[in-house]
């Protein structure tokens, strides 16, 4: 479905600005025999916080940008792409807050869309789903309604990849 918001005309000069940035990443990364340790070394050199995963995920095109504008001059500079005004990293950086918006609404959209389809049946639904290749009766079997009757004050250590998947604690 996000294959919709890149394709409309709206969005695409900001999917352009990104994905010219993913390509030039990408080009540099290979064509410079650097690990994604010694790219993270050199961020974190130059003042970044970042942890070496959030490199290469940057590096590989799974996150558009880096959140914090810094980073992403900071990559800039590692690239050697000349950018004293700032303005490349200004155009990247607002396309990637952009999008990011959109696909927050459209996710927060489609999960409400979803949720209420799961418990009923619309035979629309399972057409539209079915256009986009997903399939709601796996939807509708995964959700399930229960009621919050207390909510405990106590405290637990927890690891952060749990989070969100406590059910039955």
């Amino acid at each position: 479905m996000l294959d919709e918001i890149k394709r409309s005309s709206q969005f695409e000069p900001y999917v352009a600005i990104i994905q010219q940035y993913h390509r030039t990443l990408k080009a540099w990364f290979s064509s410079n025999w650097k690990t994604y340790a010694q790219v993270h070394r050199e961020l974190r050199r130059r003042g970044s916080n970042v942890v070496e995963a959030t490199v290469s995920m940057w590096i590989r095109g799974k996150v558009m940008a880096p959140d914090d504008p810094e980073n992403l001059s900071r990559m800039l500079d590692i690239l050697n792409i000349s950018d004293p005004s700032g303005e490349l990293s200004e155009a990247i950086n607002k396309a990637a807050v952009k999008l990011r918006n959109v696909y927050r609404i459209y996710a927060k959209t489609v999960n409400a869309f979803l949720i209420k389809a799961a418990g009923e049946d619309h035979p629309e639904v399972d057409d539209l789903l079915r256009k986009y290749n997903l399939d709601i009766a796996a939807v509708r079997d995964s959700v399930i309604k229960e009621k919050v009757v207390e909510i405990s004050s106590d405290l637990f250590p927890l690891s952060a990849s749990i989070a969100g998947r406590l059910y039955g604690y």
